[in-house]
């Protein structure tokens, strides 16, 4: 694990939407360049490396997931882009202040929906995930647990409550 991450926990409220939707605003790109299949030029996959590095920071999801959730990008990508913002941040420190209120506005946002109780969209597909695994069965090994916490979710709200005697 890197360093830069390891200490942090969690930002309340906050989801990969969040954090997609932000870095677009703020690196003034559409949604679907960062999270879409191609390459991207400069500009365009350096916001796609900070969604993915501020996703570890305040997601603290596995690489693989958060790959998965921008258009099926191997761990390896994300492990990439990670390095890759973490020198920047030690190398230009405008760059750095720049990241540092970014992070600081989505955790804002984050906790201030999470006090207001709002249900933002999750950022896991139960259906999706039930559909991979049972086409193929060993998909099932690489079920993340944020993934195995959506399928649960779906089946206690689409489930009756058993008649208890």
């Amino acid at each position: 694990m890197n360093s830069n991450t390891q200490y942090l926990a969690p930002a309340p409220g906050v989801t990969l939407d969040m954090i997609v939707d932000m870095v677009c605003d703020r690196m003034d790109r559409s949604r679907a360049d960062v999270i879409g299949k191609g390459d991207g030029s400069g500009a365009t996959l350096r916001a796609r490396h900070v969604a993915m590095w501020l996703a570890r920071r305040l997601l603290r999801i596995p690489h693989a997931e958060i790959g998965a959730a921008l258009s099926g990008r191997e761990a390896g990508q994300v492990m990439n882009a990670e390095a890759r913002i973490n020198a920047l941040r030690g190398a230009d420190p405008k760059a750095q202040a720049e990241l540092n209120e970014i992070e600081l506005e989505l955790r804002v946002a984050g906790v201030a929906a999470e006090k207001a109780g709002l249900h933002l969209r999750p950022t896991v597909d139960a259906v999706a995930v039930a559909r991979r695994v049972n086409f193929n069965a060993r998909e099932a090994t690489q079920v993340s647990p944020a993934e195995i916490q959506a399928l649960a979710a779906y089946v206690l709200q689409h489930q009756p409550e058993p008649a208890y005697v």
